[in-house]
Order: C-alpha cells, then structure tokens, then sequence
C-alpha cells in the first residue's frame, strides 16, 4: 500500500481561465474550429465573443476594425440577431482567421 503524505494545499485544483488561454492565437483558431465542427450557432457566437474578449478586443474596437455598426455587432455577438456571412469573414478577419471548408466523410 502506498502511503502519500499530502496536504490539503497538494490538492487544490487551480481555476481553468479559459479567456487567459484563449489569448494564444492557436488556441482561438482550434476552439473555434471545434465549435464550427460542432454545427451549433450558439457555440460559434459564443466562441466568436469569447476570442474577442480574450483579445482585449471590445465592441468599439471591433467596429473600428470591421467597419460594422457597434450596435449590430453587439446584437450578433449576444445572440439577439443571425450572423451574416459578411460579418462572420470581417470579425475572423480581425482575429487573423480565415474560413476554409473541408469534405466531411458519409456515413
């Protein structure tokens, strides 16, 4: 029998801070590509929201940086209004992503 002498302290799980992670360039293209895999509006507006705010990226600055209405993006990014595909290439765009596709298998 293994005997571990832990304490309390050696058990603590630290919090996930998923916008901290998100800050890496490669971890925002992976989690929004897993959330456009997943087919889910709601994941990708969330995930879209959730990259901007790990950026340090707000509404004004994104509007800045698409040319889009604050107001619009505001609706689109809390889900009060349908992303148009023109909006959906500018925000990537911001981000340094772009949209590919790729054939999926048939089951």
């Amino acid at each position: 029998m293994n005997n571990f002498n832990l304490s309390e302290d050696d058990l603590m799980v630290s919090e996930f801070d998923e916008l901290e992670h998100l800050k890496d360039d490669d971890v925002a293209f992976h989690y929004l590509n897993f959330a456009l895999e997943s087919g889910n509006y709601e994941e990708i507006i969330l995930a879209l929201g959730n990259i901007a705010k790990a950026k340090g990226i707000g509404m004004s600055e994104l509007s800045r940086q698409t040319g889009l209405g604050r107001g619009s993006l505001y609706k689109t990014l809390s889900g009060k209004a349908d992303i148009k595909l023109t909006t959906f290439l500018k925000i990537l765009n911001v981000f340094n992503l772009q949209l590919n596709s790729s054939k999926v298998a048939m089951s």
